[in-house]
């Protein structure tokens, strides 16, 4: 009985040592350790708020060119606007509310 506890008294410390050896391995040492995990879902977290950010932006570009390319007299007004392009000789002035959005209505 003696040498079963002293049996079980080694391995239960060999065991308990390997534990914290392993421990300290995966946790500090290994290539995918704690930090190494912690800034990849760190990444991974922006990454998907720029997935969303760029999937409504595409939604609005795709909604403006619809809007826009249908109709030649728009896609005037569109580049006037947006890129201030002027005719030669020419000066624009765009005129806006309190909210930045033009005062004339389209003629649709």
């Amino acid at each position: 009985m003696e040498t079963f506890t002293r049996l079980l008294r080694y391995f239960g410390n060999f065991y308990k040592g390997t534990f914290i050896v392993w421990l300290i391995w995966v946790v500090f040492l290994d290539n995918n350790n704690l930090r190494t995990v912690w800034a990849n879902y760190n990444k991974r977290v922006s990454l998907e708020a720029d997935t969303l950010y760029y999937s409504r932006k595409i939604k609005e570009v795709k909604k403006e060119r619809d809007e826009v390319f249908g109709d030649r007299r728009m896609v005037e007004k569109w580049a006037r606007e947006k890129y201030r392009l002027r005719k030669p000789g020419e000066e624009v002035f765009l005129i806006v509310d309190e909210n930045n959005r033009p005062l004339e209505k389209d003629d649709k």
